[in-house]
Formats: structure tokens, C-alpha cells, sequence
């Protein structure tokens, strides 16, 4: 085995990663509209951790934040496109949202020297706590509000 190998984290396929060990993998990542950002983070856990991907039919149709806003305006906003693909594979809205869960949080992100609270996909890591990904700093975790929320 090559020493270079033997540094890299190996995950077997067969067992549901921690959500730990998801955020910290995945943190690692570059941001890329349409393949590693703020709803695909939270898609991705949902899929490694229950087999179903909340993305499906939008995963790689943008590669913009101006394709996204335009996508997010069809399906009539984050909540509602989260909420379908939530439906749809039998996850369970929740007011109580616990660690690994799912949710449309409101982001903070400034700009223009302005704070903006954007709606934004986000895992859940405790009790009022989310981890998002964004795309200048990668994972962040905050207090922040929740809009709506599913159980994984």
C-alpha cells in the first residue's frame, strides 16, 4: 500500500456515516453550485444517511447562483422544493429537530456590508444548532432559526 493512501479516511460503504464524521468529510470539499453547496450538503447527508437523495431531478441542472435563484423561483422557494423531495421519500416534518436531521434554516451571510438571512439547507447537530455550508468559509455551525425542519 503506498504511504500516501494510507493517510486518506476510508469509509466503508455499508455503514451509515455519524454525522460528525459526514460534516467534517464534507467540509472538505470545494463549494460547487449544482454539486457541493448549501442544499447539496444537507441532500448528501440525507442520502448517506438514509439512502434517499432530496436532490434528485436538480442535482447538476445549475451551475450558477443565477441558475439556482432561477431554479428555487420555479419550484416556488427553498422550503417548498425541500419540503416536496422530503414528502416524497418519507420524511417526517418535525418542530423538534434533533442531530442528523434536515432543515431550511435562515442563513446569515453579509454582503455590501449588510447582513442578509437567506433561506439555506442545513444539518442539524444538536439541540437549536445547524451546520450549513457556505461557500466562503465552508461548514459553519450557529444558533440559528429554523423555517422547517424533517427527520432523518
Amino acid at each position: 500500500m503506498r504511504a500516501n493512501a494510507q493517510l486518506r479516511p476510508r469509509i466503508r460503504q455499508d455503514l451509515r456515516p455519524d454525522v460528525g464524521e459526514y460534516i467534517a468529510l464534507a467540509g472538505r470539499r470545494p463549494w460547487a453550485w449544482g454539486e457541493h453547496d448549501c442544499t447539496l450538503f444537507a441532500a448528501g447527508w440525507a442520502l448517506s444517511a438514509r439512502g434517499v437523495d432530496l436532490a434528485v431531478g436538480f442535482r447538476g441542472s445549475y451551475a450558477t447562483a443565477e441558475e439556482c435563484r432561477a431554479l428555487l423561483k420555479r419550484e416556488g422557494g427553498l422550503v417548498a422544493l425541500v419540503s416536496r423531495a422530503a414528502a416524497a421519500h418519507g420524511l417526517s416534518p418535525t418542530d423538534a429537530p434533533g442531530a442528523g436531521d434536515v432543515g431550511v434554516v435562515r442563513g446569515a451571510i453579509e454582503w455590501r456590508g449588510r447582513v442578509l438571512r437567506p433561506p439555506t439547507a442545513a444539518v442539524c447537530v444538536g439541540p437549536a444548532r445547524w451546520a450549513l455550508l457556505t461557500e466562503a468559509r465552508g461548514v459553519a455551525i450557529a444558533d440559528l432559526p429554523v423555517l422547517s425542519a424533517w427527520s432523518v
